[in-house]
């Protein structure tokens, strides 16, 4: 069956970071998980290992996880930028109606490189392609989700609430955590990229 490419290349066009986001979807909670379940059986990764892991939270539990960013985030940040930006902004994060949690498996291309990883510049350049795998991952999951009429945004708040996220959520060990994506019904317009 041939794809169509005008529709994927549309959907490319039309996906932009959506900052101002609602607790509402337009799209059930089991199609956003068919969505995501999608993106991992069907995008590429380093030697087909498969080491891309995702968490997707709604309602409470969403609200639960940027309760624990903000509190970790907020003494970080001097008061003026948190007054200025930083509160509305993660409280945008807060207010919206879920997120993708995107990790990788530690470890997971071990085999790999000891396989084909000759030189450290290999075992480098084989660990980066995991990094390439997973963002993969987050554009496909990230398209989709904005060709089903939600608004996305993309954060790295990571590896400072790494640990509080991973004991909230009962992540597994071997779970690196590498990216968030915001999800919601947009209520505001695209930022320009």
């Amino acid at each position: 069956m041939a794809a169509d490419a005008g529709s994927f290349l549309e959907a490319a066009k039309t996906r932009r970071s959506i900052y101002q986001l609602a607790a509402k979807s337009p799209i059930s909670d089991s199609r956003v998980l068919e969505i995501v379940r999608e993106a991992l059986l069907y995008c590429p990764s380093t030697f087909n290992t498969q080491t891309t892991r995702t968490v997707v939270i709604f309602g409470e539990e969403h609200v639960k996880l940027w309760d624990i960013i903000i509190n970790i985030v907020q003494p970080s940040m001097a008061a003026d930028v948190w007054n200025g930006f930083g509160k509305a902004r993660f409280e945008g994060f807060r207010s919206a109606y879920g997120t993708v949690l995107f990790f990788e498996v530690k470890g997971g291309v071990e085999k790999v490189i000891s396989s084909y990883g000759k030189t450290e510049a290999d075992k480098a350049k084989i660990q980066t392609w995991q990094d390439v795998t997973n963002g993969m991952h987050q554009y496909y999951i990230w398209t989709q989700l904005s060709n089903e009429g939600l608004g996305c945004n993309l954060q790295h708040c990571n590896p400072h609430v790494d640990d509080n996220v991973a004991s909230a959520f009962d992540i597994q060990k071997e779970w690196e955590l590498k990216a968030q994506l915001v999800f919601g019904t947009p209520t505001g317009q695209p930022k320009n990229e």
